[in-house]
């Protein structure tokens, strides 16, 4: 008798203090009223950095350049001669308007072709996604790609590539 008296209180219990009222409910409705003057204001996060960027690895790299995906490699001449990724064109692309910049948009869309993807890479720091970034800009509408790792991480895989001594 005694576990039916307390399995009785608490299924009342519960069932009170699950169910709302209506004051309860017409709470649950009401916006919020503007922060105080002087209080604390919650920002949204800023986005990252590579918000949009599409970003890929070394395995995606090698995958990409055997499909025949073109491949802008945006290092210096001299760099790009030493040594670069079969079949990469070379577009260097430093700050706007810098008089060694072979990147444009039309140097690009020629280098990209037909092809309904692009993979933009450098040495592994911010060029090829800068130059990403630029491309962007200018509309290109292709599927696009920053290898983020650039000849770097290719070089330093041992992953084959091939040197230069004339121009591109």
């Amino acid at each position: 008798m005694k576990k039916i008296s307390v399995l009785l209180f608490f299924t009342i219990f519960f069932n009170f203090s699950c169910t709302r009222t209506q004051e309860e409910s017409a709470v649950q409705d009401v916006k919020p009223e503007p922060a105080e003057k002087g209080a604390p204001v919650l920002q949204k996060a800023p986005e990252s950095p590579l918000a949009g960027i599409n970003v890929i690895g070394l395995e995606e790299a090698e995958e990409m350049l055997e499909k025949g995906v073109p491949f802008i490699d945006n290092r210096p001449e001299k760099l790009f001669k030493a040594g670069h990724l079969e079949g990469a064109v070379n577009l260097p692309f430093y700050v706007k308007g810098h008089q060694t910049n072979k990147m444009t948009k039309e140097n690009l869309l020629e280098a990209i072709g037909e092809s309904e993807k692009v993979v933009f890479y450098c040495t592994g720091r911010f060029r090829g996604l800068n130059a990403f970034k630029k491309a962007q800009e200018w509309g290109i509408n292709r599927k696009m790609y920053w290898y983020k790792g650039g000849f770097t991480d290719w070089r330093s895989k041992n992953r084959p590539f091939v040197k230069s001594d004339q121009d591109n």
